[in-house]
């Protein structure tokens, strides 16, 4: 049974903290710790959304969110480029009781409501 967040002690997420200083890849420290490795991230870097482990593995499997130094990035679809995943760079949604993320940046979203302005 994976623990989650709540339930690691101080001691174990300084120690999980300095594994990631030393560049140990985050998914072994995950099964070492018996985390996911969304926890990790949530213990390390922090996240604003409350997004699940699916939803995270669905997004990582497909090259669309990678694990870096800043913590967890998506992909714009947009423009291409990864940034961390806080609400400075994204929007999220409540789809009928499931947590979405905006495909695009907040910049490149903006970017194209302006454009629809101008031409109207």
């Amino acid at each position: 049974m994976l623990m989650d967040e709540n339930t690691i002690s101080n001691h174990d997420k300084e120690l999980i903290s300095e594994l990631i200083n030393l560049n140990i890849d985050v998914q072994l420290i995950a099964e070492k710790f018996d985390l996911h490795v969304f926890d990790i991230i949530k213990i390390i870097y922090g996240c604003d959304f409350q997004i699940t482990a699916d939803l995270i593995d669905r997004y990582l499997n497909r090259g669309d969110m990678k694990i870096s130094e800043l913590g967890l990035e998506k992909k714009c679809s947009r423009c291409l480029l990864f940034f961390p995943l806080f609400k400075e760079f994204w929007h999220c949604f409540n789809i009928k009781n499931k947590i979405a993320l905006s495909p695009h940046c907040k910049a490149c979203e903006s970017a194209r409501k302006r454009n629809r302005r101008n031409q109207s």
